[in-house]
């Protein structure tokens, strides 16, 4: 495959990256509708709905990799549906593998993405669909994994953070990043800092 498209033209590279993002982002949560019960066109049509949220707009371009934890959202949420269903450990596996696959891009990004396990045992212990141990065991383990999982770039942003130079203080300001987010900007999608 790398092989192929190390041939093409960078701007088509580009372009089968994020359509790439795009088709798993919306494959994801038909499939996390379909494990809920959902009919195929509700599912199909749930998918829809997800891949053309206007939060992809900022990301298409220069910061495309910003959308994996987007991407994994819906996978995220399925995969903990079906760990509820099921003792095999296989779907904490899944997630783990998901949290692996989009961390390290964005610490908010992948954080705001990593509650959906928690949620979903959340949800199905309050509605007695599993035990309180269940629920624990499912917590824990999901955590676990996603912290080992997580290593590798928590450990480089630690190490960054400590001996390095203050990227984010430079670069990222509390009021550059809030400063395009009024009222007005975020009502019409263009809040986002970056972009200005």
């Amino acid at each position: 495959f790398f092989a192929i498209t190390d041939a093409l033209p960078d701007w088509v590279q580009q372009r089968l990256w994020v359509a790439l993002i795009i088709v798993a982002g919306g494959i994801g949560p038909r499939w996390a509708a379909r494990t809920i019960g959902m009919t195929p066109a509700a599912a199909t049509l749930a998918g829809l709905i997800y891949q053309c949220s206007p939060y992809l707009a900022p990301y298409l371009a220069r910061t495309s990799a910003m959308l994996l934890p987007w991407a994994i959202a819906g996978w995220l949420f399925g995969a903990s549906i079906r760990a509820t269903l099921t003792s095999a450990p296989r779907w904490i596996a899944v997630m783990a593998l998901l949290i692996a696959t989009a961390g390290g891009v964005n610490t908010t990004a992948i954080a705001m993405v990593s509650w959906l396990p928690i949620a979903v045992f959340f949800v199905a212990y309050r509605d007695r669909k599993i035990s309180g141990q269940r629920f624990s065991g499912l917590a824990v383990a999901t955590t676990g994994s996603a912290i080992v999982m997580s290593a590798w770039w928590v450990a480089s942003a630690v190490i960054g953070a400590r001996f390095g130079p203050d990227l984010l203080g430079f670069s990222e300001t509390v009021r550059d990043v809030s400063s395009t987010s009024t009222g007005l900007e975020v009502f019409r999608g263009a809040g986002y800092w970056l972009n200005y």
